[in-house]
């Protein structure tokens, strides 16, 4: 018996297409990126009270009696918190309403201390931002800032509980406290005094409005150092001046960046939500952006212009009779339009146009443009719908949270919120974009192509660097490699070694085994060979080699690295070195280590121009990665998405009703008592994958006992007719169920299995992770003119551009290929960007109108694919009967 199947089938086990939006920034909130954190309060029913009586503020209460209002804080509280299969637990943690002219909505923002550290911070807060019902603009505000490589905060997601009951749905964010200053500047000095908050308004970096910001260390009020710093500012008659005593280009930067997302509510404007720290490293003070949602359009009229006067670099701004001409849409506004006089900007901007304008298209390149923000808004969209729908549906009649009886409602929908993503966020994005193009003349076409080749870069905090401080500590004896000039080490028995402060060298050999273990971050690796054993500490001496300039692939990779990730180096020491076909892992300096293009002869695609006729294995692969699986599309005659119910997908037989198995953003949740099942139709083999740690689960064949499982990825070998069941004991999360029958004479009568030929091409740019296992059958387009196996590129009159995880595909540029033999070929696109012409032969070109085409073939003709508007193309695959 012949089985077809279609060989392009994307690596299944813990792959989402996501974003690269924020790859390499070395975030501390990755774990948690389109992630949601549940948060567990209690509190007595007293303090809960207590709460709802001090959270009722009304609009005039926040207008005109403000300070009088007290918040509601309660430093007892205890708080569970369960994110990516993991729980924590925090108790004596302080809990207080948050937010200023915020607390007069219906639903109110919390700041949390807690007793331990929560991603490396102590203080983070909730803000329900109910004003947006994009949901998105503080946390792509952050986003961006992240990008921009300068000092910012991060934002995720969370949802809150309140003794047992739903509170709804907040954007979790840092908190800028003398404890995140500390965190990510590592300063030796135990209390941080030189960090203030801009808060009230009304700071224009001017000497008599230093005290419209205060020191944020509680215990240390003084304004000493902040008033020195805005003095010798304004005694400086040039920027380079400035740029001794200030990191002028982070602060230029955070300028450009408030003007594109539309903030009237940090310092051009309104002159407040922005923290300014004098770094202990080098006594230069740096400036933090913070609060988010008043941007990208939200309440934003001209009439804050209308005082204003004319622009100060002399671009107009007004008429003769000083009445404002800058229009009533402040979305088209220049920055000489968008900035109030401040005398800070004309000394740094208007008298440096060059450095500003060049620090402008640099933002634009690295962080702020649509063919870079859209495809992550589309997904963190499509991530927070089922989140937006829980806090939007009401119970007892009363959405959750909403606490502030007397406070400003708001209310919404899911298609509202859908919709304003699109017409207020995204569009809003692309007539910036346009606008800060046309104010610099920049061509927005080079602007977008560099884009598309940046690699962002976080901001060089000074943790990065330093060594950490002297401490007494024991060191276990480990594998341990150092990138920086260090020598490899390996142990093969487990040895305690004691190094204290001083200059004491401790040397530990254990048979033919050595240590070296040294301050700096070390990447895992292991060589069996004798080595000398050194533990220093400060001012050590220790045998010093070049770093290699590629790390070899190991035999045996339990992980693959997409290309162009980091794949080891000092700040990604657990990255694995395996890298995607037609990668290897390459030297970029000492900190980091990524899967860079590498040609390697006989390695890649299939490059033969006959049609490929292969043995291969049928798989039937059982998606368990929720509701965020991009491939389904593709893999939908294989693939089965298991939606967390009882019932029969495919040959798996799902029995939830003494547990639950319940999709998840990036996996499925695999409650005791849930039962999969499957009757094993050939010899062959299964492979189940789950969350690392989280495999709580027995495998039971026939009537042999159930057997734990040890691993996170386990293979079981299977018998045609014998039945599998895998059950849950405790809660696990699981990734994928790969089941593959061999194809050989064992099997259906001893006849073999074979393939139709297929052969495809991959856009989706330099993250492509299916490439692992389509590795025979795929090119990799990388956007140029020429020959690629089949298919023609003619980039001339476009361009072909490689992005995060399609490829831009412009009006003009045309792909073709002849057919070697009857069949098909699909092509899909991101949603909605499919602006392309598909042509056979001397027939007339049709247009597609869907994101996913499928055409039949003749062998012999000739099929050309051109864009008529810019499209974004994920792939193209040829399949021939």
């Amino acid at each position: 018996m012949n089985m077809k199947g279609l060989l392009f089938l994307p690596l299944l086990i813990a792959t989402v297409f996501c974003s690269t939006y924020l790859d390499g920034l070395n975030r501390t909130f990755d774990e948690i990126e389109q992630k949601v954190v549940d948060l567990y309060v209690t509190m007595p029913t007293a303090q809960v009270n207590d709460l709802l009586k001090k959270a009722q503020i009304s609009v005039n209460d926040v207008s005109s009696n403000y300070g009088k209002k007290e918040d509601f804080k309660y430093e007892e509280a205890k708080i569970v918190a369960k994110w990516n299969g993991k729980e924590k637990t925090y108790e004596k943690v302080s809990f207080k309403t948050g937010g200023m002219y915020a607390r007069s909505n219906d639903k109110v923002g919390f700041n949390i201390k807690l007793d331990k550290k929560f991603l490396g911070r102590k203080n983070i807060r909730l803000r329900p931002d109910p004003t947006d019902t994009t949901k998105l603009r503080s946390k792509i505000s952050c986003d961006i800032a992240n990008r921009m490589g300068v000092p910012s905060i991060q934002a995720s997601f969370a949802r809150l509980y309140m003794n047992g009951e739903f509170w709804g749905f907040y954007t979790l964010m840092d908190a800028i406290k003398p404890s995140w200053i500390k965190q990510t500047f590592s300063p030796t000095e135990e209390e941080i005094t030189t960090l203030y908050q801009c808060k009230n308004g009304g700071f224009k970096f001017t000497t008599d409005t230093v005290y419209q910001c205060i020191n944020a260390n509680d215990d240390y009020q003084h304004m000493t150092a902040f008033k020195n710093f805005v003095t010798e500012v304004n005694k400086c008659k040039t920027i380079d001046e400035v740029d001794k005593i200030f990191e002028v280009d982070v602060f230029l930067k955070y300028l450009a960046f408030e003007w594109l997302i539309g903030s009237f509510d940090h310092f051009l404007v309104n002159g407040h939500n922005l923290y300014f720290y004098q770094r202990e490293s080098d006594k230069k003070w740096t400036v933090i952006y913070y609060d988010y949602d008043n941007t990208f359009g939200t309440y934003l009229t001209a009439n804050k212009w209308d005082s204003k006067g004319a622009n100060q670099d002399g671009s107009g701004g007004v008429n003769q009779w000083g009445q404002n001409t800058r229009g009533n849409n402040p979305i088209t506004y220049t920055f000489a339009d968008w900035e109030m006089n401040l005398p800070i900007v004309k000394l740094l901007v208007h008298k440096n146009q060059s450095r500003f304008k060049k620090i402008v298209r640099e933002v634009l390149v690295s962080a702020f443009n649509p063919d870079l923000l859209n495809p992550h808004i589309h997904e963190l969209k499509h991530f927070l719908k089922p989140y937006v729908t829980e806090d939007y549906t009401p119970k007892n009649g009363k959405l959750p949270g909403r606490i502030n009886n007397i406070g400003s409602k708001h209310t919404s929908s899911l298609t509202e919120f859908e919709n304003t993503v699109e017409s207020s966020l995204k569009a809003w994005i692309s007539t910036k974009f346009d606008v800060a193009c046309k104010n610099y003349g920049f061509n927005k076409n080079d602007i977008l192509n560099e884009s598309a080749k940046y690699v962002a870069k976080s901001y060089d905090y000074p943790f990065l660097h330093e060594e950490p401080k002297d401490k007494k500590t024991t060191t276990t004896t480990t594998t341990t490699t150092t990138i920086k000039k260090t020598t490899t080490t390996t142990t093969t028995k487990k040895t305690t070694t004691t190094t204290t402060t001083k200059k004491t060298t401790t040397t530990t050999t254990t048979k033919k085994t050595t240590t070296t273990t040294t301050t700096k971050k070390p990447t895992t690796t292991t060589i069996k060979k004798t080595t000398t054993t050194t533990t220093t500490t400060k001012k050590s001496t220790t045998t010093t080699t070049n770093p290699p300039s590629v790390i070899p692939t190991p035999k045996v990779c339990d992980k693959i690295t997409k290309g162009f990730y980091a794949c080891g180096g000092l700040n990604y020491p657990d990255a694995s070195p395996c890298c995607e076909t037609g990668y290897r892992c390459e030297y970029q300096n000492d900190y980091y280590y990524m899967c860079a293009p590498y040609t390697s002869g006989g390695s890649g695609g299939n490059n033969n121009n006959d049609p490929v006729y292969v043995k291969v294995e049928t798989i039937i692969a059982y998606q368990f990665d929720g509701k965020d699986n991009k491939s389904a599309t593709e893999t939908k005659q294989y693939t089965q998405k298991i939606e967390g119910k009882s019932g029969t997908f495919g040959e798996l037989k799902i029995d939830a009703n003494n547990g639950k198995l319940a999709a998840r953003g990036t996996d499925t949740q695999f409650n005791a008592g849930t039962k999969i099942s499957f009757t094993a139709k050939a010899n062959g083999s299964f492979v189940i994958t789950s969350y690392p740690g989280y495999h709580s689960y027995t495998i039971k064949s026939g009537s042999a006992k159930a057997v734990a499982v040890d691993s996170d990825s386990k293979k079981v070998s299977i018998k045609a007719g014998e039945i599998y069941v895998i059950e849950a004991t405790n809660t696990a999360y699981l990734y994928s169920l790969v089941i593959t029958y061999q194809p050989d004479s064992s099997n259906n009568g001893g006849s073999t299995t074979t393939t139709k030929a297929v052969i495809a091409y991959q856009f989706d740019g330099k993250n492509n992770n299916s490439a692992t296992e389509t590795k025979q059958y795929t090119q990799k387009i990388e956007g140029k003119s020429g020959t690629f196996g089949e298919l023609k590129i003619d980039a001339n009159n476009g361009k072909l551009a490689a992005r995060g995880t399609d490829t831009q595909f412009n009006a003009g540029t045309k792909i073709s290929f002849t057919a070697k033999a009857n069949g098909s070929f699909v092509i899909t696109s991101y949603p909605g960007y499919h602006s392309y012409t598909i042509k056979s032969g001397s027939a007339k070109a049709v247009a597609v109108d869907s994101d996913s085409k499928k055409v039949s073939i003749k062998a012999g003709e000739t099929y050309v694919i051109e864009a008529t508007a810019t499209a974004y193309l994920y792939s193209l695959v040829i399949t021939y009967n």
